[in-house]
């Protein structure tokens, strides 16, 4: 039996694998049509297709992993804006609101990968834990979901290794009020967001 074999009777009863079974299925995922095959029987499946299949064009592939593409796809600084404007509203409703005050007071700002590393290294950098919380929530969440969801967490997990991606991939299945649609964008152009006490940064070059 292939994987595709084995994630479909995963669907019908999650107890037949273990999760990290998937971690390889999108490799054998390889077009459009075997994606839009294995999501279809998902509820919100094929918008979940539609989602991974657009990601995938806009991304580069190394032959095991998803990496950024080859060109900017808006402001960075804009997309943070917004991107920490929802992170911010997600924490007041887990009642995190002094973590929410700290994210809103913060500038937006960007250092190259190299220099954000290296100002983290001297302590000058100290990171929120937000997005640590955001992912711990969004786990619980994922408790509450059918068992089918834990494959598919880690299917599209393996494919990035990044978190948000994750969630911005499965949330046409599942509904985390969250929207990471702008940190797509600007992880697909190269960079990602590490919020910190001082400052919101975009960490140039990265995301991969």
């Amino acid at each position: 039996m292939s994987l595709m074999d084995d994630w479909l009777a995963y669907v019908g009863d999650p107890s037949q694998f273990d999760s990290f079974h998937f971690e390889a299925l999108l490799l054998e995922l390889d077009t459009e049509a075997k994606v839009e095959k294995a999501f279809a029987p998902l509820p919100g499946g094929a918008e979940l297709a539609k989602r991974l299949n657009a990601f995938r064009s806009a991304a580069e592939f190394n032959g095991t992993y998803l990496l950024p593409g080859q060109r900017k796809r808006g402001e960075p600084e804009q997309l943070t804006a917004r991107y920490r404007d929802g992170v911010s509203d997600r924490l007041r409703d887990m009642g995190r609101g002094e973590e929410a005050r700290l994210v809103d007071a913060a500038p937006i700002g960007s250092l190259p990968a190299e220099a954000f590393d290296a100002e983290r290294g001297a302590g000058n950098l100290r990171l929120l834990e937000v997005l640590k919380e955001i992912e711990n929530d969004f786990f619980d969440e994922m408790d509450t979901q059918p068992g089918w969801i834990d494959g598919l967490y880690e299917a599209l997990y393996a494919a990035t290794n990044f978190p948000v991606i994750t969630r911005y991939l499965i949330q046409p299945v599942m509904k985390y009020p969250l929207d990471e649609s702008a940190y797509a964008e600007i992880w697909l152009g190269g960079d990602r967001v590490e919020f910190c006490e001082t400052m919101t940064c975009v960490v140039a070059g990265g995301a991969g």
